[in-house]
């Protein structure tokens, strides 16, 4: 279904399918606080009043002064935020950032925009802490904090933090204990799931096997921690 926002405000309304973006600004007009000069968008660029909403269609009402605001490139907000381009992308897919596209066609990131994302993620923002785990259950990484990690995860990724390297045998009894009873392929799920978790969080590298030892992996764009 459509997606109508202005600002922080946001509706999705079937009835908004078909309907020109003349006729969805005033039947939303009220309820987003529209104001009669906002400049309608999609994706950054501005959309004629007659334009004929499709399902998937998203309509931004921006303000006519942020048309002139300063913003972040692409690349610049990736380097402030530490985040991957394919992250900031879903950011702007999803309306998460207010961006404009310039005759150019490069996208520059509102700063206001980048700004509001910085509130959201400021109870995550570890700055001057040093990267490493932080107990119960989170790992900075540049100023990044990543939380909700498991205890067997947490310790998993501890003990590579500290060592670089864990020969497998050494890491059963780091994950469970001297006195553990657990078969192999316990530790082999604990790892896939790590993984996972940490892929859908965009941390910059993984934990891989290879000849009996687990090591963490970064990627080739992070510097890993010192």
């Amino acid at each position: 279904m459509p997606t109508i926002a202005f600002g922080s405000n946001i509706i999705k309304a079937r009835s908004m399918n078909g309907l020109t973006v003349r006729q969805a600004r005033e039947n939303s007009a009220h309820l987003l606080m529209i104001p009669d000069d906002a400049i309608a968008t999609m994706q950054g660029e501005k959309v004629e009043d007659g334009y004929t909403l499709g399902d998937r269609d998203k309509l931004k009402f921006v303000e006519p002064d942020l048309q002139m605001s300063r913003g972040l490139t692409a690349e610049e907000f990736c380097e402030l935020f530490n985040i991957a381009k394919g992250e900031l992308e879903k950011l702007i897919e999803s309306g998460q950032l207010q961006v404009i596209t310039m005759p150019n066609g490069e996208i520059l990131i509102l700063e206001s925009a980048a700004d509001n994302y910085f509130r959201r993620r400021k109870d995550e923002v570890c700055l001057g802490s040093v990267d490493g785990p932080i107990p119960p259950d989170s790992f900075c990484f540049n100023g990044i904090v990543y939380k909700g990690f498991t205890a067997l995860e947490w310790h998993l990724l501890k003990s590579l933090r500290d060592l670089e390297a864990v020969e497998m045998g050494a890491m059963y009894e780091i994950v469970y204990g001297k006195n553990h009873e657990h078969k192999e392929d316990a530790l082999t799920s604990v790892i896939k799931r790590l993984n996972k978790k940490l892929r859908k969080k965009s941390f910059p590298g993984a934990v891989k096997p290879r000849n009996g030892w687990l090591s963490l992996i970064w990627n080739k764009s992070a510097n890993s921690p010192s």
